[in-house]
Order: structure tokens, then C-alpha cells, then sequence
């Protein structure tokens, strides 16, 4: 088993016409790639039609190719106002686990910028349960659980305590690898002994020196992750038109 997958996040796409006109293929020529995670803020329109619109345009390119998401902070917020339900309603659960090959992966929902107790319970029984059945295991989420290069910018992490309650269970299991969104920039570091990654925007402002959009590629076999590589996209055009115009030549 020799697995490639593409981690996108940040991409807020709007519903104009542009960007219905020219909305990203996210298949290539000839696809190299297993399955897409989308780490959350999927675009401007926090409503109904504005999620159902984008799943009317992802379906017909991604010929098949798996995409799972998790929601962001943009998803769930409009007019300042908290609300998971519309997400909920069109695109499914915040949190989840699905394996692929000897693969476990842990999807969690910090939309809120922090973990409620009943999540964290869900965590540790899926952990607990699940978890031994697999070889390797990969959490993935939006907000990142410290701010992991706070002079970038500050303040764009989980709340302390659900960071610490979070850093209590994920330690005693191997956990191969987290990966994070939120913050718009590539780093990695550890938390809790586990290798973790903030990857590039797909879409919204850069924080970084590159100042370029950008996403993971990452690759994995039975034996475990084989590389993980930042891949960025140069792009002359007008803000989030970027994915839409080249991720199908580039992926």
C-alpha cells in the first residue's frame, strides 16, 4: 500500500461567479493522489445553500477521489454568531474516524477554538477501542492546540484548558502525526511526542515569508508516513481565484 494524500485548508471560497466559473478541478490529468483532507474554513457563505453549492461543485471533479473535511472557526460563524448546526446539516459530523489500509484517522472538531468534555471522551473511547486496530494513526483538526510560532501570530490556538485536557489523552497512545490549519502558516513541532504540522492557506491571508498559497502532500506507507512536504503554488491572479485556476494543473 503506497498512499498520497493532499491536506488543503483556509480557503474561504466566496460564491461569485468567478469562482463558480472557474472552481478547482480538484482531479488532474493524471491524479497521483488517494484522497483530500480539508481542514476547515471552506468558504465565505457560512449558510445552507452556500455549503450545498460547494458540494454541487466539488462532486462532479473529484471523479471519485474521497474528500473529508472538518469545520473551522469561518464555517460556523456569521454576523459574529456561533452556530455548528448549518455545517452539521449539509456536510455531517464535525468529528469522526475513518480507516484507510492500517490507518487510522481521528478527525476533531475545534471550530469553537476549544474541545467540549463530550468530545474528548469521544477521543479517548475511540482511542481506547479503535486505535489498537490499526498499525499507524493520523489526527487531524482545524485549530491548532498552541500557538506554535507565536510571532507569527498569537492568540490562534485552542483555549489552555481543553489544550491541556487534549495533551492528557492523545499521550498515552501513539499517535503518528497531527495535522492543523488556522494559523496560515507551514511549521511543525511536537505535541505530546507527536510530530505536528500547520500547513499554508489555500485561499486566505499569508502570515508567512513565503508569501505564497499553498498546501501538504503527504505520503505514507505500511510502515508508516514516508514524507511530508509543503508544496506552493505560484499565482499572478486576484486573491482566492489562485486554487481555482491551478490546483488541477499542479496536484
Amino acid at each position: 500500500l503506497r498512499v498520497i494524500l493532499y491536506h488543503i485548508t483556509d480557503l474561504s471560497l466566496g460564491t461569485s461567479t468567478a469562482a463558480q466559473s472557474e472552481y478547482p478541478s480538484f482531479v488532474a490529468t493524471e491524479p497521483k493522489y488517494d484522497f483530500i483532507l480539508h481542514l476547515g474554513d471552506f468558504l465565505t457563505h457560512k449558510t445552507n445553500t452556500g455549503l450545498q453549492w460547494l458540494l454541487y461543485e466539488i462532486h462532479p471533479k473529484l471523479k471519485g477521489i474521497p474528500l473529508y473535511g472538518t469545520p473551522g472557526n469561518h464555517d460556523i460563524t456569521k454576523n459574529d454568531i456561533r452556530d455548528i448546526l448549518p455545517y452539521q446539516s449539509v456536510m455531517g459530523p464535525g468529528y469522526y474516524w475513518f480507516g484507510y489500509g492500517n490507518t487510522l484517522f481521528i478527525a476533531l472538531d475545534t471550530s469553537f477554538e476549544t474541545v467540549d468534555d463530550k468530545q474528548l471522551d469521544w477521543l479517548n473511547n475511540t482511542l481506547k477501542k479503535i486505535r489498537p486496530l490499526f498499525k499507524h494513526c493520523i489526527i487531524y483538526t482545524h485549530v491548532p492546540p498552541y500557538d506554535i510560532k507565536p510571532e507569527k501570530i498569537s492568540n490562534h490556538a485552542l483555549d489552555k484548558t481543553s489544550s491541556q485536557k487534549l495533551y492528557n489523552i492523545v499521550k498515552n497512545y501513539k499517535i503518528d502525526l497531527m495535522i492543523c490549519g488556522h494559523v496560515h502558516y507551514y511549521s511543525h513541532d511536537e505535541f505530546a511526542g507527536i510530530p505536528i504540522y500547520t500547513t499554508p492557506p489555500s485561499g486566505q491571508v499569508i502570515r508567512d515569508s513565503i508569501n505564497q498559497y499553498g498546501y501538504l502532500s503527504i505520503q505514507f506507507n505500511t510502515h508508516g508516513i514516508k514524507n511530508i512536504e509543503p508544496k506552493y503554488i505560484k499565482f499572478h491572479g486576484t486573491e482566492r481565484e489562485y486554487l481555482e485556476y491551478t490546483i488541477a494543473r499542479d496536484i
